[in-house]
């Protein structure tokens, strides 16, 4: 597609326009509202595709049909009204995604996803367990540091009650390794390997009285 539509001037201020925002929202939103209505169509329509992307310049070309080299937001923050709409667009898009209630939701919606159970792969296919049904796991360490997220957003954890243990646990002196042959349609084989397993006592400490 031919940038020829964007008309861009190459003559641009050295530093973009300075736009100071109010604070409230009303004020912004009737500022708002006055600028776009003084914008081309050219800029409209590449405003329009910069938010649906997020205000990822080089993606809003690629939606348009333009180069990623062309950078038409570059330059048009140069102008007021430009720089007016898109720092409100900017500012209303943060306050949207720091909002307590979505990040709760998002973080719920993550711990349910990690604990839903999805089949294991190997080289792109489905590794099939001896009962015909297709192996499953879930991500539990995902799970579990999402759902701490959200137990400490609702106050019934702290960073201080967290504690990591790690110990040592000694089981039968057999250990049970399920080999997955190639192809994966295979049923895997179950092998026992006898573990001769050797603990050092560790010293009374007695001594230290």
């Amino acid at each position: 597609m031919s940038e020829d539509w964007l008309d861009l001037d190459e003559r641009v201020p050295a530093l973009p326009a300075a736009v100071e925002l109010p604070v409230e929202y009303a004020a912004r939103a009737q500022l708002c509202e006055a600028a776009w209505s003084r914008l081309s169509v050219k800029q409209k329509t590449f405003l329009s595709a910069y938010r649906d992307c997020r205000f990822n310049e080089r993606a809003a070309c690629r939606q348009l049909g333009l180069s990623e080299n062309t950078k038409p937001n570059t330059g048009w923050m140069h102008e007021p009204d430009y720089a007016l709409v898109v720092k409100i667009w900017r500012a209303n898009a943060a306050v949207n995604a720091l909002d307590k209630d979505r990040l709760l939701a998002r973080q719920d919606d993550i711990v349910e996803t990690a604990l839903t159970p999805q089949p294991v792969f190997h080289h792109g296919v489905p590794v099939i367990g001896p009962d015909g049904k297709p192996y499953e796991e879930i991500e539990v360490g995902t799970a579990a540091r999402a759902n701490e997220t959200l137990m400490k957003a609702a106050g019934l954890l702290k960073d201080k009650e967290i504690e990591v243990n790690v110990g040592i646990s000694v089981g039968p002196p057999t250990l049970n390794i399920q080999v997955m042959p190639l192809p994966p349609s295979k049923t895997a084989q179950r092998e026992s390997v006898v573990i001769d397993a050797k603990f050092t006592e560790v010293p009374s400490e007695d001594w230290l009285e």
